[in-house]
């Protein structure tokens, strides 16, 4: 087991190495503030099955903050370019994310990421990956854990603290009777307790954030479309939740800025 991890080291020495630069470039501090949030998004993946050929769906949702009703949604499907690597799953899919939120008109001051945020072993998990990338505030939500120790809270609403290393890096949160706790961790430009808080403001009655809910919820949604054929490719790829009719916008969506394409370029496959 130990030769196999050593040669799993040798063989993504890179990857690991893009890590170590993602994290240090991570901000554990409040870059946003919650009297000021108007928009909050979410961000969740579906896998399907082409022509024998695996491809990633990235949902990505809009939400207006407090009222957490939708106002936009976009979607991206690209082809999986990478293994299936514990530790290492951003490279498989924060390029889909990025792509879904580029075509986002409306942008989220933060995004709720399914996916480890700084917990994680070189603490850059999905949510962290995809905050630097993108220079946004994120937060991870996972329903497992991935690196640390804590207690396991029992009463709703109660949440406690994850340790590894020596540092705190998230809370279990139990969010909702009869469930396991989920897992709440900053990603980027936020800091622990605000991830915390946002997180439970974003809570209704279900076990998780609205915000990642709607964005698993869609994500099927899409993959429903292709596995009944509706959908053979980009082309409808964005949603106004807020509009009149409900359609879907044909229109060219607003490109990333200059700087979070550059960022993002790094730490592509």
């Amino acid at each position: 087991m130990r030769a196999a991890w050593k040669e799993l080291e040798r063989k993504y020495a890179e990857y690991y190495r893009m890590q170590a630069e993602i994290a240090s470039l991570a901000i554990w501090e409040d870059c946003i503030s919650l009297e000021n949030l108007s928009l909050v998004g979410g961000a969740d993946q579906a896998f399907i099955l082409e022509n024998e050929n695996e491809k990633i769906i990235s949902a990505v949702v809009v939400l207006a903050y407090p009222s957490l009703e939708v106002v936009e949604r976009a979607f991206a499907v690209l082809p999986v370019n990478f293994p299936y690597i514990p530790g290492l799953l951003a490279f498989r899919e924060a390029p889909a994310i990025a792509e879904a939120f580029k075509r986002l008109r409306r942008k989220p001051e933060v995004l709720f990421v399914d996916g480890c945020g700084v917990n994680h072993p070189r603490f850059a998990g999905l949510a962290t990956h995809v905050g630097v990338s993108l220079d946004v505030a994120t937060i991870g939500v996972a329903k497992k854990l991935l690196c640390g120790r804590g207690e396991i809270p029992e009463k709703v609403g109660e949440a406690t603290e994850i340790r590894f290393k020596g540092r705190v890096v998230g809370f279990f949160l139990k969010s909702k009777r009869g469930c396991r706790p989920i897992i709440v961790a900053p990603g980027h430009k936020i800091s622990l307790s605000t991830a915390l808080e946002l997180t439970k403001r974003c809570i209704r009655k279900h076990k998780l954030p609205e915000p990642t809910r709607i964005a698993h919820n869609y994500a099927n949604e899409i993959k429903k479309r292709f596995k009944n054929g509706s959908n053979s490719d980009n082309s409808n790829n964005r949603d106004g939740g807020d509009s009149r009719d409900g359609r879907e916008s044909r229109n060219s969506s607003d490109t990333a800025s200059s700087s979070s394409q550059a960022n993002l370029q790094r730490f592509r496959r």
